[in-house]
């Protein structure tokens, strides 16, 4: 696979989602490995627990995992993602699975992943990341440390038309994201053995790409300190 390829606002249905939290690196099985160029190695994967804020979700919250897969040139990334949870309705309870790969997303249930999706999160209450690294890859320089409500630096961006704080709430280790009725609390990780699609030859369309790499950006989703100017 070339680490080149290209790889909303989060719609949901009115469904009670409850979401499973699974634990290990094997969270769907062996199926591939990630490439690892030299330019992905010194990325690390992210675990990222996700919060909603208000209703219609009832469920406290939920993980997902995301691997990154870096050009040769270390210039672009674009994040591998998988989610499991289970659907629970009046009419039936299922588990359901998200994989997106090389910017295809699926979804499926546990016995058939057949349904290309639209959008990168749509229709499940997930966080768009690929979108979230673009936006973080766009942050300028400024912020300063606001002991106050966030232990390291402090940014500010839109998406999807909505207000965005990340904060570095344990520098080099963690990040917190807020906006969109979402709290995302992401932690550094070794890679993960993740579920691949077959979106590119099940006809979907991408729905994420590659984000261009920038300093802040880096820093932010690697833990490693921003390089020193002059």
């Amino acid at each position: 696979m070339s680490p080149a390829l290209p790889r909303l606002t989060v719609v949901c249905s009115a469904l009670l989602l409850s979401l499973s939290l699974s634990h290990g690196t094997q969270l769907f099985g062996n199926d591939a490995s990630v490439v690892q160029t030299e330019a992905t190695k010194s990325w690390p994967g992210l675990i990222v627990n996700v919060t909603h804020q208000t209703a219609p979700f009832p469920f406290n919250s939920f993980v997902l995992y995301a691997n990154p897969v870096v050009t040769e040139d270390g210039a672009k990334v674009l994040y591998d993602v998988n989610a499991e949870f289970k659907v629970v309705n009046s009419a039936y309870q299922k588990w359901m699975y998200y994989v997106q790969t090389d910017g295809y997303a699926m979804s499926g249930d546990s016995y058939d992943q057949t349904t290309c999706m639209e959008w990168e999160a749509y229709p499940y209450a997930l966080p768009a990341v690929n979108a979230i690294a673009t936006a973080l890859m766009g942050l300028s320089p400024g912020a300063e440390p606001d002991g106050h409500d966030c232990p390291g630096h402090k940014y500010f961006f839109q998406l999807f038309k909505t207000s965005h704080t990340v904060c570095e709430t344990n520098p080099g280790k963690m990040i917190t994201i807020t906006g969109n009725n979402l709290v995302l609390t992401v932690s550094y990780a070794d890679k993960m053995n993740l579920k691949r699609n077959g979106g590119s030859s099940a006809g979907c369309k991408p729905v994420a790409f590659p984000a261009s790499v920038a300093p802040i950006g880096k820093s932010l989703l690697t833990g490693q300190s921003l390089p020193r100017t002059s």
